[in-house]
């Protein structure tokens, strides 16, 4: 039986043909975003999600795919997974790890075997190379 329904918005941003990842304490790796409020539209949160988590500004273009599983604690998670352009260039002196995250890295999608990573965040990762993958801005 599910407990309750969450929903959950990770943004895919490539930059120079490498993706985004943030690495948590317990040393997984995880796309920028997080959970949906309620009533609050999907874009907004995600695009609030990503301010927090890494201090960037995003342009969201499409979604790439959808999971949904149920966790550990029985809640069913609906997944949804975006390109996303960042105004900026993920750099040291752009990007500010909020207190959920202790790293960050730009990873080539051909390695990311090299991070333990959720396997829907691979797929969503695979899917926006595969489209061509619009890279954020050069220089910016």
């Amino acid at each position: 039986m599910v407990n309750k329904q969450i929903i959950s918005a990770k943004a895919v941003i490539f930059h120079e043909g490498r993706v985004l990842l943030l690495e948590r304490a317990n040393g997984r790796w995880d796309l920028p975003g997080g959970h949906v409020a309620k009533k609050e539209p999907v874009l907004q949160a995600l695009i609030r999600e990503v301010k927090e988590e890494t201090g960037l500004d995003i342009e969201v273009q499409e979604l790439l795919s959808t999971h949904i599983h149920e966790n550990r604690r029985g809640d069913q998670v609906a997944t949804l997974a975006y390109l996303c352009e960042s105004h900026k260039k993920p750099s040291e002196k752009n990007i500010h790890l909020s207190k959920e995250h202790q790293y960050w890295t730009l990873a080539k999608p051909a390695k990311l075997e090299r991070y333990k990573i959720r396997p829907h965040h691979r797929e969503a990762i695979v899917i926006g190379a595969e489209r061509g993958a619009r890279t954020a801005r050069k220089g910016k």
